[in-house]
């Protein structure tokens, strides 16, 4: 296609304010949006979350919404291995725009492919963008099996299970933003809980698919106790052997 023309730079006084962009057309039942609301919930001062659903017909309307803001944070699911079109539009937009003023820009990409390094080509283009558009890309987080920690989040796991590591990153990255810090990448997969033991989850579990996220909780509640009983069992089938020999 034709190469984007940038219209003559627009210079804006930013509010104090963060910006979260809710990239799923899922919107608030999405994991992106439990992600954001995650890092909005450990952050203090000004922030707005809104989803990109609500504006595929008014970008114009949702570009003054970013130019409000000083600090962005794009959340959004993995896509082809890269960003999804309507993320994809949002960039470009803001682009041809050229509002920028060197406002601060994060990013969430979730997946669910176990192994969260899947994510580092959105990453990366969430972080040449920003910088193309004039932004200052200041770091991403990025969540491996992001359907099933999405899920746990939502119906408030304990935080000393798999979804632990996730929240560190999350709760790491809500300082950062909020005081407008840079920092690396972070590449998160579930904590204690095997990338075996997440196939498990797609191959036993019957609520799998189902988009009640309470009845897939419980599933892979029962699931996890199962394997600690089968473990248990094998544990002791072993001591049997050895003192019977």
């Amino acid at each position: 296609g034709s190469p984007l023309v940038r219209k003559e730079k627009i210079n804006k006084t930013n509010g104090n304010k963060t910006l979260l962009i809710n990239c799923s057309l899922k919107a608030g039942d999405s994991n992106s949006r439990i992600f954001l609301d995650t890092l909005n919930r450990n952050m203090n001062g000004e922030a707005v979350i809104v989803n990109i659903g609500e504006y595929l017909r008014r970008f114009d309307e949702l570009t003054s919404v970013v130019d409000g803001a000083d600090k962005l944070v794009v959340a959004m699911p993995l896509f082809v291995d890269g960003v999804p079109s309507v993320a994809v539009r949002l960039m470009e937009h803001l682009y041809i725009q050229n509002s920028a003023s060197n406002k601060k820009v994060y990013a969430i990409v979730n997946q669910g492919f176990y192994e969260s390094r899947q994510s580092c080509n959105a990453l990366a283009i969430a972080k040449n963008w920003a910088e193309k558009t004039g932004f200052d890309y200041s770091g991403g987080v990025a969540v491996g099996a992001g359907e099933m920690i999405g899920m746990l989040v939502h119906n408030g796991i304990s935080e000393n299970g798999p979804i632990k590591s996730t929240i560190v990153a999350l709760k790491q990255m809500a300082k950062a933003v909020e005081h407008g810090d840079k920092f690396e990448d972070i590449y998160v997969e579930p904590t204690r809980f095997s990338r075996r033991m997440y196939m498990f989850t797609y191959k036993e579990i019957p609520e799998a698919g189902n988009p009640n996220r309470a009845a897939f909780a419980a599933g892979l509640d029962a699931l996890v106790e199962k394997k600690k009983a089968e473990a248990a069992e094998a544990h002791a089938e072993y001591r049997r052997n050895i003192f019977t020999q």
